[in-house]
Parts: structure tokens; sequence; C-alpha cells
């Protein structure tokens, strides 16, 4: 469960990435129309995927400790039932 709990997110993390590449290709646009030189734009696209990146982290963060709960309550359900069954023997 944890590990299809993690490729699923892995995932969202690559679309995250197609993401910062298309904002960095929207930013120079910007630049461009907005007569703002090539550092200024590299910058503030820069500037936005490291706080996406932070982000990005700290939610990876949470729901790596949420998947490690859910899966301690499972093995937790998974033994009481074993034990009730085992019981009815």
């Amino acid at each position: 469960m944890k590990k299809s709990f993690r490729r699923g997110f892995l995932l969202g993390i690559g679309l995250a990435r197609l993401t910062a590449n298309k904002v960095k290709s929207e930013v120079r646009k910007f630049a461009k129309e907005n007569d703002l030189n090539k550092k200024e734009a590299d910058q503030l696209a820069g500037d936005f995927v490291k706080k996406v990146n932070r982000e990005r982290k700290q939610i990876m963060a949470k729901a790596m400790k949420e998947a490690s709960a859910l899966k301690g309550r499972a093995v937790r359900a998974g033994r009481k039932l074993h034990r009730r069954l085992k019981a009815r023997k």
C-alpha cells in the first residue's frame, strides 16, 4: 500500500517538474513581452521553482508520514482479525 501511494505521489511530483519547466518557459515569454532582461526572468523563474520545490518536499514528508500511519493501522487491524479468527478454531 505504501509503495502504491509513493508511486502515485511521485507521479504527481513528476508532473510538478514538468510544470516547473513550463513556468520557466512562460516567465521567459513574460519577460520578453515586458522588457525584462534574461537575468531578471531567470531569477523570477528560479525563485518560483525554489518555492514550489520547498512546498513539494513538505507535502512529500507529510504524505509519507500519513502513509506510514495508515500502514501501522492496517497491520494492527490485520493482527486483530488474525487473533479473532484463530480464537474461533
